[in-house]
């Protein structure tokens, strides 16, 4: 199943771009409703590389949910007015979470930030599905309050 979420930031592409490379922005994002925690590696970098960072996931920071492969791929873009980031992980009973990030410059102080995600997880899909529509909404949401607060939330 899919989602795919659009929402305007008020803010230029290079700092949302700069901002998405960040995992410190993910923590906050994510926040209240997942956290996550750094396994393999014991720690996140300092910016998203090409690779698998192994997590463990929390429900509102106290209902353990297992733990969560995040892959980090970065397709090429030649062009400062499209940028991808995709999150191709996965966890058990989640065979497929396809998370592709594209933020495509509108003005020079706003573009468009895009959350599309793919889910296979069986019989559990419809259930994960829902959980991730709230959770990208939330993200959004989470995003918008970076941006109104200069990113001094990070």
């Amino acid at each position: 199943m899919q989602i795919c979420i659009k929402t305007i930031l008020r803010t230029n592409i290079k700092t949302a771009w700069q901002n998405v490379l960040l995992p410190q922005t993910l923590v906050f994002i994510a926040k209240p409703i997942l956290s996550f925690t750094p396994i393999l590696p014991t720690f996140f970098p300092k910016h998203w590389e090409i690779g698998t960072y192994k997590t463990n996931l929390k429900v509102f920071g106290v209902l353990p949910f297992g733990s969560h492969s995040i892959v980090i791929e970065k397709p090429e873009s030649n062009s400062d007015d499209l940028k991808f980031l995709i999150d191709n992980g996965y966890r058990q009973l989640i065979s497929l979470w396809y998370h592709a990030i594209t933020i495509q410059k509108i003005t020079d102080d706003s573009c468009q930030y895009e959350d599309r995600v793919e889910i296979e997880a069986d019989r559990l899909t419809p259930f994960i599905w829902l959980f991730a529509l709230v959770f990208y909404h939330w993200r959004q949401f989470r995003w918008k309050k970076l941006i109104h607060n200069n990113f001094n939330n990070l």
